[in-house]
This record gives structure tokens, C-alpha cells and sequence, in this order.
């Protein structure tokens, strides 16, 4: 099975991980002028984002759960690839937070973190090749 590094890239690991972060509001200045007329905040910006915990297994999962409709596979073998790309999370130590990027998109009540993604390109090209020899 061909899995492209594309879709790899954009499988998001939020759900795996603890992320900390600060959200600031500026309702007080004129950007935040429509904050203070509503009574409703919407203008917060996140700072200070930072990676706390990280659950190898958890990362595993989503990347299995991700490539599932790709797979056409026996139970047994989405086993073995989850014991094989959690071996190569752990040989690649994803534990870095310069490894991973935190997305951030506009919600309601101003930014949230929209997904987390692996970013390392080694990390990566050897979660495909794990892929490809187990399917």
C-alpha cells in the first residue's frame, strides 16, 4: 500500500497529547471593541502553547485510525502495524516539541487549537516504510 507523506503529514495527534497554553484578552482596546458591546469575549489569542505530555500509544492510534480506510487488511495486521509505527515513534523519540506543529485556526471565541502534527520528515519516512512493509 502507497500512503504519500502528504496524508501523514496532516493526520492530527491533539487527541494523544496534554497541551498547555495562555489565552490572552484584549477586550480593552479597540480590537476587542465588539467584545466589550456583546458581552462575549471572541478575541482571545493563544500564547505560550506548549506540549506538557505526550502518549506514544495514543500517537500509534491515530495514525492507524487515520490510515484505516486505506487498509484493507485483517484485525491482526492493524495490530502489527500499531506495534511497528509505535516502535518506530519510540526509535524516532517524537518527544521534542520542535517536532510537532500546533495549528491554530479562528473559532467562536477566538483562537483554538485546530490540530497537532508530526513535522519531522525522518519520523515520517519511516512511519511509511513501516506501513508499506506491514501491508
Amino acid at each position: 500500500m502507497k500512503i504519500l507523506l502528504q496524508k501523514l503529514q496532516r493526520i492530527d495527534c491533539s487527541s494523544a497529547m496534554h497541551i498547555s497554553y495562555v489565552t490572552h484578552r484584549d477586550c480593552d482596546t479597540d480590537s476587542g471593541s465588539h467584545c466589550v458591546r456583546s458581552g462575549i469575549c471572541r478575541c482571545g489569542k493563544l500564547r505560550d502553547i506548549e506540549i506538557e505530555m505526550l502518549d506514544i500509544k495514543k500517537v500509534a492510534q491515530c495514525f492507524v485510525d487515520a490510515l484505516m480506510c486505506d487498509f484493507d487488511g485483517e484485525p491482526r495486521q492493524l495490530q502489527d502495524l500499531y506495534k511497528e509505527i509505535q516502535i518506530v515513534l519510540i526509535a524516532n523519540d517524537i518527544g521534542p516539541e520542535s517536532l510537532w506543529k500546533v495549528n491554530i485556526n479562528s473559532g467562536y471565541y477566538g483562537e483554538e487549537i485546530s490540530s497537532v502534527v508530526l513535522c519531522d520528515a525522518q519520523t515520517l519516512v519511516d512511519i511509511q516504510e513501516c506501513i508499506e512493509r506491514c501491508c
